[in-house]
This record gives C-alpha cells, structure tokens and sequence, in this order.
C-alpha cells in the first residue's frame, strides 16, 4: 500500500496551513507524525483520507486519486480515530466498537463481526467493559473504544490523530507497541500522530517531522530524524539525546535556545511600571525584586514577544540610567505587549500602572 502527496496545499480562510507538501509512505509499519502544534499534523491526515480537499496538489492511494473515490470506497481503505470522541450515545462498548465494521456487509451484524469486536477488546484491554455503556467510561477508555473502533474496519491503511493523548503512561506504550505489531502482523500501514517524542522514536518504523509554517522537515527513520539539533530548530527546546533500549530518547534541558533575540532561560519575571524605574539612588525597591526591561520585540513564528533580560529591579535601573540618551519616556514599551516566561510554557498581557507596584 503506497500513499503519495503531490504538492499539496491547503488552508483555512485566507491562512494557509501546508505549503506544497511532496510525501510518499508505503507500508507496512507505523509512521508517527511529531512536530509543535499548529504545524498542520492533523491537516494533512485528514487531506489523505479526504475529510479535507487540498487548495492544491492530490494525493493518492495505490496510484489513485482520492477526490475519484466514492467516500464509501475510500472508507473501505483508510480508517480514522479522531483525537476525542464525543458522546452522542450511551451505547455499550460492543456497540459503539460494532460501528467499526458499518458498510463493510449487510444491515445485519454477522458472527465474523463479533469475533471481530471480541478479538479488538481483546486486544485493547477493554474486555471487562464490554457490557458497560461508553458514557460511563474514562476519556482514557473512551480513547481506547475510538482505537478499537478503527482496528476493528480491518482497512489497509489506519490513520490515528493523537490516540495516546488521554492515556495514562502504561496505556500509552502498551497502545503504541500494539499498533507496531499490528502493523507488521497485518501488513497495515498505520499513520499516527504523536506529542511523546520518546515513545514516537522507540515504536515508529519510520518518523515524518513537520515544523513552520506547514513544511515536512524530513522523513526517515528515529535515528535519522531524532537529533538535538533538530529539536531545536523544530520545538525551540535544548535537549541531549541518548539511546537507550535500542532507541534514540530525548532527555529535555531545562535552559531555551535564543530564537530571534529572546532572552530565554531565566526565572519569571516581576514586573512593575516604568515609573519605578529609577536611578539606584532614588530606588527603594529591594534587591531581590525582579523585573523585565524590555528593549526590542522579538518575532518567534507568527507571535510577537518582547526581548529583554530580567535583572534585580537595581541593576534595571542603573542600566536604564546609562542608556536613556533623551528625554523619552519608555512607559509605551510596557503597554498591550506579551511576555513569553519559556520556563512556565505561558503568555501574560503586560500593562502599566499610574503607580508603582511592588510585585513580590
């Protein structure tokens, strides 16, 4: 089973999310998707199985365009696990995995159809639950019925959108290593998008990179694709990779690379109002009292940030002081900008105050 992409591009409302994507995967085995959020991972699974036409470009199954297959035909071929599954029905497990196998017979649920759904709960671990309705399960069971769900079709191709995302760690590696072997016993080709870079790089036969502004940054196996390097360039992220277990394995650091001017690594700022910021000997803040001088604003992808260094709210001032060249005021460099605190994974909106405030 081959699927290739052929220039494809697409986008939501004037935004443009994959750029000219050229790709080809063939199976059998387990392709993971990894790359930061909004890259448009979960864009191009759904353009391969035609949730979504491209603006540009075709892809095709086997040497066939998708966009000449009924849906009915095409469902035949690929089957998708969404990442979450809402609850419309308090059906029971069996029922809602049974939805798996619609379209593939008659109206009539045949004996080949349970053995089926009792194999896949089997294998999912969800035996014990086969009664139970699906409302009254966790998301992470919920996660693993939707998987279900999917191997239960029995197509040639399987597309997964995060399906360990509501796992707990055990589930996660036994679902990924389950999907691995599935894939080689079956001859599948399954295609799963994946946040745990280790996991990813320990069960994937091959690994699909993707990284801004909807670009592949390359394809191949974990050892080709898992460097630090390219964590950094792809993620913004220091890290060491190590093998281990006949795998490469990413160990985070805790410091950020300086991606267009941002001063990263250091600890959450305090900030307080320009008018604090005073000559040392005017200053009565205490020493510790930390804040974020702001002298450039930083582009990182489509955001905007603030370049700075947080320094003692004294050392602000001095340095504030030696660089103030004319009269002025730097008030409008801390009004409606957006501070990055890398270490927290977060984003505030910064205003001045009419007066200082000592922020501890």
């Amino acid at each position: 089973m081959e699927i290739r992409l052929e220039g494809v591009t697409f986008g939501y409302g004037s935004g443009t999310v994959l750029h000219g994507i050229d790709l080809v995967l063939d199976g059998p085995g387990l392709v993971c998707i990894i790359g930061p959020n909004g890259v448009g991972k979960s864009t191009l699974v759904k353009c391969i199985n035609r949730l979504l036409e491209p603006r540009e470009g075709r892809v095709l199954i086997d040497g066939r365009d998708v966009s000449e297959m009924s849906r009915r035909e095409l469902a035949r071929i690929v089957s998708y696990v969404p990442p979450a599954t809402s609850d419309l029905f308090n059906m029971n497990v069996v029922d809602a995995v049974l939805l798996g196998r619609e379209g593939l017979g008659g109206w009539r649920t045949t004996p080949e159809d349970l053995e089926v759904v009792t194999r896949t709960l089997e294998l999912l671990d969800l035996s014990e639950y086969a009664s139970r309705g699906f409302n009254q399960l966790s998301a992470g069971q919920h996660q693993r019925v939707s998987i279900a769900r999917g191997l239960a079709r029995e197509t040639d191709v399987m597309i997964l959108d995060e399906p360990t995302s509501n796992l707990d760690v055990r589930h996660q590696v036994y679902v990924t290593q389950m999907l691995k072997a599935v894939a080689e016993a079956t001859g599948k080709l399954i295609i799963m998008i994946c946040h745990d870079l280790n996991i990813a790089a320990k069960y994937s036969d091959k690994l699909i990179v993707m990284a801004p502004p909807g670009v592949i940054r390359g394809i191949g196996t974990p050892e080709e694709m898992i460097s630090a390097d390219t964590i950094r360039e792809v993620y913004g992220i220091n890290c060491e990779v190590v093998r281990f277990d006949g795998a490469p394995q990413v160990l985070l650091k805790s410091e950020f690379p300086d991606r267009g001017g941002m001063q990263t690594g250091a600890v959450r700022p305090s900030l307080k109002s320009p008018e604090c910021q005073r000559s040392p000997d005017e200053c009565q803040h205490d020493d510790v009292h930390m804040q974020y001088w702001v002298t450039d604003v930083a582009v990182v992808g489509d955001d905007r940030y603030p370049r700075g260094l947080s320094r003692n709210h004294q050392d602000d001032c001095h340095e504030i002081e030696q660089d103030e060249t004319d009269d002025q005021s730097h008030e409008d460099q801390f009004v409606n900008l957006y501070i990055l605190y890398p270490r927290y994974g977060s984003r505030q909106e910064v205003h001045t105050s009419s007066e200082c405030q000592d922020h501890r």
